[in-house]
């Protein structure tokens, strides 16, 4: 618990820190470290251990991207990738899966664009590309498979009182309760989790 220097000893999460430094953390670290906070906060809340008071800096939803992730977000990356180098005939495919041919391309642009190249997409990556001012591109949908749906699923469980199974993955049952706390927040029932979504869900669990 709370034993950040454990957690990322492993060593595809050196890629978090700055090069040569081992201290300071990267754009995709710092959201990396705010994603690892909510969890742990609100592990703690759950325990009784910490009040019931906001504990964890806000993270922009579906980001950082990697390997092996999934979902729209991971799609419009490649589509924009492709778009930016131009590509036809050798153009990676826009399936949504981030695989080695997405990872190859990113770290090109990364490249390209002097942004550190570790393959994946951070918030530096996902503003260079301009996605930030697509206001429907940052979204968490039905299979999207992400970190930040592990949270929500968490935040979910305790805003609705429920026990959907925290997986990462957004299945069905997400969907189902996603537009429960919609319809309660008396926002569009949708089922898919844009900004207003998550902050609406975020601060309703922080005044719990």
């Amino acid at each position: 618990m709370l034993d950040w220097n454990t957690y990322t000893t492993d060593a595809p999460k050196w890629s978090w820190f700055v090069k040569n430094d081992n201290v300071h953390l990267t754009a995709t670290g710092k959201t990396e470290f705010a994603l690892y906070l909510r969890a742990q906060f609100d592990a703690l809340r759950t325990q009784g251990l910490l009040p019931q008071t906001p504990g964890a800096p806000d993270v922009e939803i579906g980001l950082p991207l990697r390997t092996n992730q999934k979902g729209d977000m991971v799609k419009l990356v490649q589509k924009s990738l492709n778009a930016a180098f131009k590509l036809k005939k050798k153009a990676i495919p826009t399936d949504g899966i981030f695989g080695k041919s997405t990872k190859a391309l990113v770290m090109r642009y990364e490249t390209a664009m002097a942004l550190p190249v570790d393959g994946v997409v951070d918030v530096d990556v996902w503003k260079s590309l301009g996605l930030d001012k697509k206001p429907r591109a940052a979204v968490l949908r039905l299979g999207t498979q992400h970190p930040s749906v592990k949270v929500l699923q968490a935040t979910l469980n305790r805003v609705l009182k429920i026990t959907l199974k925290t997986s990462g993955y957004y299945d069905g049952p997400t969907v189902y309760y996603v537009k429960q706390f919609q319809q309660r927040a008396k926002l569009p029932a949708t089922g898919n989790v844009n900004r207003v979504t998550w902050l609406a869900l975020m601060t309703t669990a922080d005044r719990l």
